[in-house]
């Protein structure tokens, strides 16, 4: 293309020159838009996070925890140190051992909680996570100062993996979603927190087991090399081999509280454990009760007493199970 001049001389202009300087300053412009919509966007979202997203919900110290109330439907229990012994208050307002491991677990489990993204922020939607009265109520004080008062709502999957519970902060409105943080994993129950644990042993430890049981009916389960017997009668393998190994792990399921020890005289059945690596005999027993069947308690957790069909008839057993009668 050729044009004139004021002075009459031609100027050559390359039309294809020209329209790729166009057009790269199309793609410039373009290009700059999109970077200032870009940074408006993550401006306008941080902007937004800052006011109502909280990054971290959960900021306690737990060596410097002492005190956790726990609130579920409508009713409260306690769990503090007391001497540092750890303390859970139980109906009737009667204080029993915690477990440490129990309470770690707990706080553990707290600092896992990491928002995701606010599901609501209506307070009318509450009752559809389950963070209105209907979920657990954690309050965390740390030197008798409360440092975090959350509720734990409702379970929830998204995909076939992947997991999260709604979560509140008890003063805020804003519903989270906490991925990968399970909340029924959190003791909602003073149960939850005690010492459950009624026996534990390596069956392969054990050499003899004393039945001490009314009348005649008691026995001793000897074991001499690696064969069990019944005086000198030999005993099932297969029936002994599966009441060891149910001696391993036994675990009380319903406490019992309102019955003094004192008032606990005489067990109606006993079973004496003998076992190498143990410095003494472990011994379970079994007293009967006009409320509760039997009573059971054993000198592995001696501060606990339990009432349990199901330990009943996996420790106490008959002679006549063990010889095949």
């Amino acid at each position: 293309m050729q044009l004139k001049s004021k002075n009459g001389s031609r100027v050559i202009i390359n039309c294809k020159v020209m329209f790729r300087s166009v057009k790269n300053i199309r793609l410039i412009a373009v290009l700059v838009i999109l970077v200032a919509a870009y940074a408006g966007l993550k401006l306008f979202n941080n902007t937004g996070r800052s006011k109502s997203f909280r990054e971290e919900l959960v900021v306690i110290d737990t060596s410097k925890v002492d005190r956790i109330v726990i609130t579920k439907a409508g009713s409260s229990f306690e769990v503090g140190k007391d001497n540092e012994q750890w303390k859970v208050t139980i109906p009737g307002n009667k204080k029993v051992d915690a477990t440490s491991t129990s309470v770690n677990n707990a706080l553990s489990s707290l600092l896992r909680i990491n928002p995701d993204r606010i599901a609501t922020k209506d307070p009318e939607k509450w009752v559809d996570y389950q963070v209105d009265s209907a979920g657990t109520r954690v309050q965390v004080f740390e030197n008798n100062i409360s440092t975090l008062d959350i509720v734990l709502g409702r379970f929830g999957m998204h995909g076939q993996q992947q997991f999260h519970t709604f979560v509140r902060l008890f003063e805020d409105d804003e519903v989270y979603a906490a991925n990968n943080f399970m909340g029924i994993s959190f003791p909602s129950d003073p149960k939850g927190f005690r010492n459950s644990r009624f026996l534990q042993i390596t069956s392969d430890s054990i050499t003899q087991v004393t039945f001490n049981y009314p009348g005649d009916s008691a026995f001793i389960l000897n074991k001499s090399e690696d064969t069990w017997y019944i005086g000198n009668n030999q005993a099932d393998s297969a029936s002994t081999a599966s009441f060891l190994s149910g001696l391993r792990y036994v675990n009380g399921s319903d406490f019992v509280d309102d019955v003094e020890p004192a008032a606990l005289i005489n067990p109606t059945l006993s079973v004496m454990i003998r076992a190498n690596g143990q410095p003494e005999d472990i011994v379970l027993e079994a007293y009967s009760h006009p409320g509760y069947g039997y009573i059971l308690h054993s000198t592995y957790n001696p501060k606990a007493y339990f009432s349990d069909n199901s330990m009943m008839t996996r420790i106490f057993k008959g002679q006549s199970e063990f010889l095949g009668e």
